[in-house]
């Protein structure tokens, strides 16, 4: 097989709903170096670390993000992918511990190498802490109406929802209490 000094070219939709043509020459976001990113982010759930892993800058990585909407779900859902798992690492952790060595020298030689399990007992209470708080919203949310029910009740359902949600903001209270409990309710009569 012939080698050929032709450039490599990818083919994208443009923002004008054309095609774009453009040179790949590792300064730009291919879709192969996309793809490659938000992989590194579901892992890490770190850009910078992520944008260095494909050779990139953490920066173009954020303008990137910034104009493209298709980008920026793909990283919304790889950074839920990442802290997830980051908390099932932390509860794994909170639950069985972890391993480290400690290590004791002299000048010279070695003293002493001392395998120690950790519990940490309060990553474990913050985590409890966390999921509590969590079934408390959810215990205090009404059932949701069963299919086939009125509008009525699926209205109330769900600015009984957003209500709660509104609440644990912690500027929504402020503004609530200043628009006299109205603030973010549709206005009535409509």
């Amino acid at each position: 097989m012939k080698e050929t000094n032709e450039p490599e070219l990818e083919i994208r939709s443009g923002s004008r709903g054309g095609q774009q043509v453009r040179i790949v020459d590792g300064k730009h976001w291919t879709e192969a170096i996309r793809g490659t990113f938000l992989d590194q982010l579901a892992l890490s759930a770190n850009v910078r670390a992520s944008a260095q892993a494909v050779n990139m800058s953490f920066q173009g990585a954020y303008k990137l993000r910034r104009r493209d909407a298709d980008f920026a779900r793909g990283w919304d859902v790889a950074l839920r992918e990442g802290y997830a798992m980051l908390e099932l690492e932390m509860l794994h952790r909170a639950r069985f511990g972890s391993t480290r060595t400690i290590t004791e020298r002299s000048d010279t030689a070695l003293v002493c190498e001392t395998m120690v399990h950790d519990y940490p007992d309060g990553l474990a209470m913050r985590l409890l802490a966390l999921h509590q708080a969590r079934i408390d919203a959810a215990a205090a949310l009404p059932s949701p109406p069963a299919p086939g029910e009125g509008k009525v009740l699926k209205l109330d359902y769900l600015t009984t929802v957003l209500d709660a949600m509104r609440d644990r903001l912690p500027d929504a209270k402020d503004a609530d209490d200043r628009m006299g409990g109205q603030a973010g309710r549709p206005a009535s009569g409509a």
